[in-house]
């Protein structure tokens, strides 16, 4: 879950040095090849899984209670909130690597190597609290992947709509 406002998210920025995009949160790096030299690039741009976190809350609005964000009028469940900043870094690094590895066997065309990567993701998704067990005690049900229009959610995004004209 994200607690940086929007306005603080749009001064997070990539600069472009040496061919490649560096993340100027943590300083991650990942290559590019379509900008010049010391550009400074907008919030889509972000590669490090910090920053797409951050992403995901300042494009998405985040329910109240902040267990799901909303994409396309879906609702997704948000990281479980109590694990510690270690805990969630090793566990998005595995999903990274689980997708990483699921495209390697798409293009290698290796189902056994696709299922097994497959349960890779979905474990770290679990670990994570977006899929499985939800992560919170109140007995709410989940609402993950539904709409948000046919939820209990509704009301609060329709007035999210309403004030985005104004």
């Amino acid at each position: 879950m994200c607690s940086m406002s929007l306005a603080k998210a749009d001064l997070l920025h990539l600069v472009y040095s040496a061919g490649r995009l560096r993340c100027l949160h943590e300083g991650q790096f990942r290559s590019s090849g379509d900008l010049s030299p010391l550009s400074m690039q907008p919030m889509s741009h972000l590669w490090c899984p910090w920053c797409i976190t951050q992403e995901i809350c300042a494009m998405h609005p985040t329910t109240p209670d902040g267990r799901y964000f909303v994409v396309k009028g879906q609702l997704w469940r948000c990281t479980n909130p109590s694990l510690s900043e270690s805990e969630r870094q090793h566990l998005v690094h595995d999903l990274m690597d689980a997708r990483r590895d699921v495209k390697r066997a798409k293009r290698a065309d290796d189902s056994i190597m696709l299922k097994t990567a497959r349960a890779r993701v979905n474990a770290a998704k679990v670990g994570l609290g977006e899929r499985g067990p939800v992560w919170w005690d109140d007995d709410s049900p989940d609402y993950n992947r539904c709409r948000v229009a046919h939820s209990p959610y509704a009301d609060w995004y329709n007035t999210l709509d309403a004030t985005k004209g104004e």
